[in-house]
């Protein structure tokens, strides 16, 4: 008895070392980008290739309202100017999640296309995200405007 219990204790002991210790893929599961976008983001600037646009600096304000639409049964996002509605993004897929660029591919029904990426850096217990243009196909070429958002607060 005395030696299977030692046996036992043994296989644990081993199994514990060669697990997850080492760079295996077998750690925690980091969180998803799509869990971090739930709620309201204010916009914080806009870069191009030739110039930076800063809230601060535009005279307008736009934000960004990630929400699940009761009546429709889907998340949705919302683009605001001036606390004007310019544009539902109605999410029908997640096309890809990159956990090691913290990215997600979103897709509106059939016509267009959505990169969003989640900051390393926690601010106020949330992340900022920056996201693509909307485009009828995300490409990294056609990546060339950034819009960056801070989490303001959650919607109900």
């Amino acid at each position: 008895m005395k030696k299977r219990s030692l046996y036992l204790i043994t296989f644990v002991v081993a199994a514990l070392f060669s697990s997850c210790g080492r760079n295996c893929g077998c750690g925690p599961i980091p969180q998803s980008v799509y869990g971090d976008l739930p709620g309201r983001w204010e916009w914080i600037k806009t870069t191009t290739p030739s110039k930076t646009i800063w809230a601060k600096d535009a005279g307008y304000s736009r934000r960004m309202d990630f929400v699940n639409d009761k009546i429709i049964h889907a998340n949705k996002i919302s683009f605001y100017k001036n606390d004007s509605l310019e544009r539902d993004f109605l999410i029908s897929k997640v096309l890809e999640e990159n956990w090691e660029e913290k990215s997600i591919l979103l897709k509106y029904n059939s016509d267009a296309q959505l990169k969003i990426f989640r900051h390393n850096e926690l601010i106020n217990e949330h992340y900022d995200i920056e996201m693509s243009e909307i485009m009828p196909e995300y490409s990294i070429e056609a990546d060339t405007v950034r819009h960056f958002y801070h989490f303001v607060r959650y919607l109900d």
